[in-house]
């Protein structure tokens, strides 16, 4: 993993921190500092992790392609499995890890057979 790859994470996370934190606090009327912290910090460690993540697997034009081509038909899937049973955030979820699920075993497949198609 890259330097500024971490680097470009903690400054955009530290960026979602402040602006997470500054919409929660002037969004309620008697906020409570403590909790209010502790999420906002939850949500710039998990906004971190997803961005370190992301960009470590989408690191060459071929897994581009792979995961740009699974992720958005396995999420519209989801959506529409969610709506059905009218969870979409439960749909969305489960298209994004099959998503990803799916990329893996197409790289499985191409590495089986030799890199080619």
């Amino acid at each position: 993993m890259s330097q500024t790859l971490i680097k470009k994470a903690f400054k955009i996370s530290a960026i979602f921190l402040i602006i997470f934190f500054l919409l929660n606090y002037f969004s309620v009327k008697n906020p409570n500092l403590v909790p209010l912290i502790s999420k906002s910090i939850l949500a710039a460690v998990a906004f971190f992790l997803i961005y370190v993540v992301a960009f470590t697997v989408l690191d060459s034009p071929e897994r581009k392609i792979k995961f740009g081509t699974t992720l958005p038909i396995a999420i519209i899937i989801g959506l529409m499995i969610g709506a059905l049973i009218s969870q979409i955030q439960i749909g969305v979820i489960i298209g994004i890890v099959i998503g990803i699920l799916a990329g893996f075993i197409w790289e499985y497949i191409e590495k089986r057979n030799g890199g080619q198609r």
